[in-house]
Parts: structure tokens; C-alpha cells; sequence
């Protein structure tokens, strides 16, 4: 029951966070004209929704792995190395996500500390200021592009797992 219950939540969070990265990148940039308002909404909320993923995917990730694949068929098969795929674009997303995030936060010129930009996100009152809108939304533009592919690449290896194409 609690390995059903870990694929309900680890499917749910990959599906909310990939489907808001890709909507973010594909529909909601190119779309934005630079509302600075609306920019600093959109990936405050991106970058939530990413953090607390962060949390769920691999807590419920390496719950099913610790029951599924012991170590030699996780480095010894090619579904081990799906799952493994798997949780290096899962990190590597992450850190394109929070980095062109924070790129897009520090345009302005402030630097946020770690733990401020933690635990206040993008934290702009009210958007970005007009004249930091267009710069904001150049500087996150291309890790988002590259997130969405990334995103694409995470769908085909989970399809991948799923379909049991690697089931040897």
C-alpha cells in the first residue's frame, strides 16, 4: 500500500513541476511581453512549486528504490540506469530552474543571501520594476528553454520506465 501510495505522489509531483516548467518556458514567456508584475508571480510560484517537488520526487523516488532495485540492478540493467537517468535530470532541472530563477531575481544588482533567497523566493514586492522586467525576463529565458527540454527528457525516460521497454 505505501509503495502505490509513493507512485501516486512521486507521479502527481513530477506531472505539477515538468507541466509548470513547460508551461512557464513554452506559453507563458514568449506571451509575457515583460509584465513585471506578472513575471515575478509566475516564477515565485515556479520556484515553489519546484522546491516542494524537490522534496516529494526524490523522498518517494528513493523509497522505491531502496525497494525495488538493489544496487547491483540498479547499476546492472538497463532499467537501473533509466532510474538512474532519471535522478540526474531530476538534479539537473532543479538547478536550472533555481539558477535561472535567481538570475532573473539579481538583476537589479542585489544579491540576496543564500538563506534569504531560500526562503523568500524571488521576493520582489509587487513584481520586478518596470525597467527590470525585460533584463529579468532575458536572464531566466534561456534556463527555462533549457529546462524545458530537460523536462521533455525526464517524460520520455519515465515513459520509458513505464512502458517497460528496459524491463530486462
Amino acid at each position: 500500500m505505501l509503495l502505490s501510495a509513493s507512485y501516486v505522489v512521486h507521479v502527481l509531483s513530477a506531472l505539477l513541476w515538468i507541466g509548470a516548467v513547460l508551461f512557464v518556458a513554452s506559453l507563458y514567456l514568449p506571451a509575457s511581453g515583460a509584465n513585471g508584475e506578472d513575471l515575478g508571480w509566475t516564477l515565485d510560484r515556479l520556484l515553489w512549486i519546484t522546491r516542494w517537488t524537490g522534496v516529494a520526487l526524490p523522498v518517494t523516488g528513493l523509497y522505491q528504490v531502496w525497494l525495488l532495485y538493489p544496487l547491483p540492478r540498479l547499476i546492472g540493467t538497463p532499467r537501473g540506469h533509466l532510474v538512474l537517468g532519471m535522478f540526474l535530470l531530476w538534479g539537473v532541472l532543479n538547478g536550472v530552474v533555481e539558477l535561472g530563477v535567481y538570475r532573473a531575481r539579481t538583476v537589479d544588482g542585489s544579491r540576496p543571501s543564500f538563506g534569504a533567497y531560500m526562503s523568500k523566493g524571488v521576493g520582489v514586492d509587487g513584481g520586478f520594476p518596470r525597467e527590470d522586467a525585460d533584463e529579468a525576463l532575458a536572464a531566466v529565458r534561456p534556463y527555462l528553454t533549457g529546462g524545458a527540454v530537460l523536462s521533455v527528457l525526464l517524460g520520455v525516460d519515465a515513459a520509458l520506465l513505464a512502458g517497460g521497454l528496459a524491463a530486462l
